[in-house]
């Protein structure tokens, strides 16, 4: 628990981590993984109807596709270990005990992976076609083992299920969401991959002659995808715990608006029907492609972000289920920082900080190492802002003492009485200057 505070103004290191994220996750997912099948499938068919500018729209596109994975997704990759090394140290070190040999079989995976998509492409035009295909297939199948193995890690942080009592890695890893998301997450990938050729092949204007080919290929790729990207994600909802599945509204409409929970559903919905009418349209009638260059990149790079942050958000008030808070305090600790406090364990959160001035002090100590994983001041989610909504100490030890019951995805205080006091006195006095 005694790590260096980084806060980062405005939006918050949760932000940080969550723009990171998502820009990994729609490189890492539509283009390694969802692109090697798209662009393998695509050189397939131009292989076997000997179409030579088919062939050669794969191959532009592949040079993006290997641009893109090698750079923006490598990069990201190396950014969300490093801002969730910087705002949860205690979550990353306990997945990486749990898991060091799946994280080091991936990290093995993923350089194989790296070699396979640089060898697929520099070689299109110095291999016979059908050696090219194997060295395609290998690149499918290496894609699918970083998702296999990220997907285990991923889903035991939002259920852990008997790993709790047996700490054993298979029940940590085939976790009861594990099946499900690999689907689902496959699935994504894939709708992902056409979008992002789709965007790709507006720009290449000098093939244009093939242009009905590839449409009417990309739109059976959509109609025979998307249904299977909706029912792995309805079986996923299936298994998700009945407090994941409270949580979905409050993440994905805000607190604020969670008497239209039902709008989380219909918004699923309406992207995997936008994902159907663009495969129909492109499958039937290719004239009308412009909009439809840019509208599916843009509804799944929404989808994607709001399936991340509800993912993320479900898990509360955990980082792993049933074990670690998302503030780093594991669950077993509580008892006894409450009776000893958090204030004597806590030399980094105190740098910076005038012991002297008392409460204040304290409070904002505790504000560093309590809530600044997810609340910044008066920026994001700002504690200052809006969050407590009436000023002054007595308010905000009211709502300390009450929060686990109104707002039960927050992480429970650890600490003393005494130590609440101080982190009101904190609250307060911020609430009343703003």
């Amino acid at each position: 628990m005694d790590f260096p505070v980084v806060e980062v103004p405005l939006i918050g290191g949760r932000m940080l981590i969550a723009l990171v994220g998502i820009i990994h996750v729609l490189i890492s997912h539509g283009c390694a993984v969802g692109g090697s099948f798209f662009l393998v499938l695509l050189e397939y068919k131009s292989i076997r109807e000997r179409n030579e500018r088919l062939n050669l729209v794969a191959y532009r596109l592949t040079r993006w596709f290997f641009i893109l994975t090698t750079s923006v997704g490598a990069m990201t990759g190396v950014g969300i270990w490093f801002t969730t090394n910087m705002f949860s140290p205690v979550g990353i070190g306990s997945l990486l005990r749990v898991f060091f040999w799946a994280w080091f079989v991936e990290w093995l995976v993923f350089i194989t992976e790296i070699v396979l998509v640089a060898v697929y492409y520099l070689s299109w035009r110095r291999m016979s076609p059908q050696k090219h295909l194997r060295v395609g297939i290998a690149y499918i199948l290496t894609s699918l083992q970083t998702m296999i193995i990220i997907v285990g890690i991923l889903g035991f942080q939002l259920t852990s299920g008997k790993w709790m009592s047996t700490r054993s890695f298979w029940d940590g890893f085939f976790n009861p969401t594990y099946v499900p998301q690999l689907f689902s997450r496959i699935a994504l990938a894939g709708i992902l991959a056409c979008a992002f050729c789709l965007l790709i092949y507006a720009f290449l204007r000098d093939l244009r002659d093939v242009r009905t080919q590839f449409l009417r290929f990309s739109g059976a790729y959509l109609l025979f995808v998307s249904p299977l990207y909706l029912l792995a994600t309805f079986a996923y909802y299936q298994v998700l715990p009945e407090r994941a599945q409270a949580f979905i509204s409050v993440a994905l409409v805000t607190l604020q608006l969670t008497q239209y929970a039902q709008w989380s559903k219909i918004f699923f919905v309406a992207v995997v029907g936008v994902m159907l009418l663009t495969g129909a349209v492109l499958f039937l009638k290719q004239r009308t492609y412009g909009v439809l260059s840019i509208l599916p990149i843009l509804v799944l790079t929404v989808a994607v972000a709001q399936f991340e942050r509800v993912r993320e958000f479900a898990r509360k008030p955990y980082v792993v289920d049933g074990y670690l808070y998302s503030n780093g305090f594991r669950k077993v600790e509580l008892p006894f920082i409450s009776d000893v406090g958090a204030s004597r364990y806590a030399t980094w959160a105190w740098r910076g900080l005038d012991q002297k001035k008392g409460d204040a002090a304290l409070g904002h100590m505790l504000f560093r190492l309590e809530c600044s994983t997810c609340h910044t001041y008066r920026g994001i989610n700002g504690i200052f802002r809006k969050k407590i909504l009436a000023p002054g100490e007595e308010a905000a030890l009211r709502f300390l003492n009450t929060y686990e019951f109104s707002h039960p995805y927050m992480p429970p205080f650890a600490g003393t009485q005494s130590e609440k006091e101080a982190l009101a006195y904190f609250l307060g006095e911020g609430a009343t200057k703003k």
